[in-house]
């Protein structure tokens, strides 16, 4: 198991004058951890947690989604409901939906590195 979190700070951030430009994408076992306190990475994604709070830009996929409602379908349900629907309000997360374009881009760019280790 492994948690992804990619933090993307706009070049002006890396030289500490601005911090509204900041952008994250939430993977499955990023939100889990957060969910968890016994997840190995629960204090990683804690120590994230305010910065993701005040970035510019919070990204996550549908498919992202499912897997967590699917992942806390037994212990947190309610928590896993209100996650995704605050996906779906908060202004600056921006969800984007997984169409058969984007799964056929998806499958082709997973196809073709073969040379990958990762899914």
């Amino acid at each position: 198991k492994s948690m992804t979190i990619i933090y993307m700070a706009h070049p002006s951030v890396e030289r500490g004058e601005d911090n509204t430009m900041n952008r994250f994408f939430l993977d499955t076992a990023y939100v889990l951890a957060l969910f968890n306190p016994h997840d190995i990475y629960h204090e990683q994604a804690k120590s994230l947690f305010p910065s993701m709070r005040v970035a510019h830009e919070v990204w996550i996929t549908e498919a992202i989604l499912v897997e967590i409602g699917n992942a806390l379908a037994r212990s947190n349900r309610s928590t896993a409901a209100a996650f995704i629907n605050s996906c779906y309000v908060t202004p600056k997360v921006n969800v984007v939906s997984v169409d058969r374009t984007l799964m056929q881009r998806a499958i082709d760019f997973y196809r073709d590195r073969e040379d990958k280790e990762w899914g």
